[in-house]
């Protein structure tokens, strides 16, 4: 699942840093359980909400550096994984606080 490397970062910083899981809704609008991320997004083609930040940064005068920053607020899944992968079940809808209306969907293909 995760690399030593990768294991040993997170248990570093256990203690100090509190996740925050990004809301992700499946391609009917639901919200997807924490528990079946991989699940759902492993492979999946998927519509990214986020926040982009920019700071110009100089000093006395001196040109400066543009520094940018972008924020994940939500994952929308436009094209699930492959069969083999997507879940048996749908999750039930819940309720998620953040600023962007989880039901705006994006335009519906019929499927052949």
């Amino acid at each position: 699942m995760f690399s030593e490397a990768a294991r040993g970062g997170l248990d570093s910083i256990r203690k100090t840093h509190r996740v925050i899981p990004i809301p992700a809704y499946d391609i009917e609008g639901n919200l997807i359980d924490l528990r079946f991320y991989r699940r759902h997004l492993e492979g999946a083609v998927v519509e990214a909400h986020f926040n982009l930040s920019h700071w110009s940064i100089s000093r006395h005068g001196a040109p400066g550096k543009d520094v940018y920053t972008a924020d994940i607020v939500m994952l929308r899944v436009l094209v699930p994984p492959c069969a083999s992968a997507a879940p048996q079940h749908s999750p039930l809808k819940r309720k998620v606080s953040a600023y962007i209306h989880p039901d705006a969907s994006p335009t519906k293909h019929s499927r052949a």
